[in-house]
């Protein structure tokens, strides 16, 4: 048995449900393993604390629309994901946050 992947240590290739480079049979018992592991206040406290983290870097490129926006994304994307780990739910991936709150996620 292998140890639990805490949320915010998962690959961010497994939050966006794609295997770029790597081995499948690996990248699917992480997921499974993810999915089956109870959700931390640790977790939740992560992504709050990184949709903070972005919202610093978001001053940071009022120059640069794209940054911004990609920027914007992020802190709506961990928020969001530390509200439903709040509600128990496990969305984990951008696709499912979208279903949640509506495609301007």
């Amino acid at each position: 048995m292998h140890p639990p992947i805490p949320y915010f240590r998962m690959p961010l290739l497994l939050l966006k449900q794609n295997l770029i480079y790597g081995n499948s049979s690996f990248f699917e018992r992480l997921k499974v393993q993810v999915q089956n592991q109870p959700i931390t206040q640790e977790a939740i406290a992560h992504n709050l604390a990184k949709a903070e983290e972005q919202k610093e870097y978001l001053s940071q490129f009022s120059f640069n629309d794209k940054r911004k926006k990609d920027c914007s994304g992020y802190i709506q994307s961990f928020s969001q994901n530390a509200e439903q780990l709040a509600l128990g739910n496990k969305s984990l991936i951008l696709k499912n946050l979208k279903q949640i709150y509506g495609n301007n996620s």
